[in-house]
C-alpha cells in the first residue's frame, strides 16, 4: 500500500512539473507578446508626436485653441458652441457657465463669447465673454450676485476706499 501511494504522489509531482513547464512556456510567450506590443506602441507614439510637432509648427495657434476648447467645455459650453467659438467668430449664447474660482454657475440671458488675440501679443489668445476675459466676466457676475443678495463685496469696498484717499 505504501509503495502505491508513493508512486501516485510521484506521478502527481511529475504531472505538476509538466503543467508548470507548460505555464512557464505560456508566460514566456506572453512576455514576448507584451514586449512586442510595447515596442509597437512606442513606435506609434513617436510617430504621433512627430505628426503633432508638424501640426504645431504649421499652425502655431493650435495649442492655444485646444486649451481654449478645453476651457469652453469645462465652463459648460456645449460641443456645438465650443466648435463655433473655436472658429474665432463672435457667438451669442444664453444659459449657465461654471466658475471654478467661485465654485458656482452663473446665468446669462444673452452674452457673446469670442476668442481674441491679446492686443500687446497677437500670438496669444484668450476667451472673452461680453468683451472681457472669462475671469473678469465671472468676477462681474459674482459681484452682481453678491449685490442681489445684499452683500457688498469687500474687494469693491477696498478699491473705492483707495480712490477716496
Amino acid at each position: 500500500m505504501g509503495s502505491s501511494k508513493v508512486k501516485r504522489q510521484q506521478q502527481e509531482i511529475e504531472e505538476l512539473k509538466s503543467e508548470n513547464a507548460v505555464f512557464q512556456m505560456e508566460i514566456k510567450t506572453l512576455k514576448q507578446q507584451i514586449q512586442t506590443n510595447e515596442n509597437e506602441n512606442t513606435k506609434v507614439t513617436d510617430t504621433l508626436r512627430q505628426e503633432f510637432g508638424k501640426i504645431y509648427a504649421l499652425f502655431p495657434k493650435i495649442k492655444k485653441l485646444l486649451r481654449i476648447e478645453n476651457l469652453c467645455s469645462y465652463l459648460g459650453f456645449g460641443k456645438d458652441l465650443t466648435i463655433e467659438i473655436s472658429e474665432m467668430k463672435p457667438v451669442g449664447f444664453k444659459g449657465k457657465l461654471y466658475s471654478s474660482e467661485y465654485k458656482q454657475h452663473f446665468e446669462t440671458s444673452h452674452s457673446v463669447a469670442e476668442i481674441k488675440s491679446l492686443p500687446n501679443d497677437p500670438d496669444k489668445l484668450r476667451l472673452t465673454i461680453d468683451g472681457v476675459s472669462d475671469v473678469a466676466w465671472f468676477r462681474q457676475k459674482h459681484n452682481e450676485f453678491l449685490k442681489e443678495i445684499g452683500i457688498r463685496n469687500n474687494l469693491s469696498l477696498k478699491n473705492s476706499n483707495r480712490l477716496k484717499l
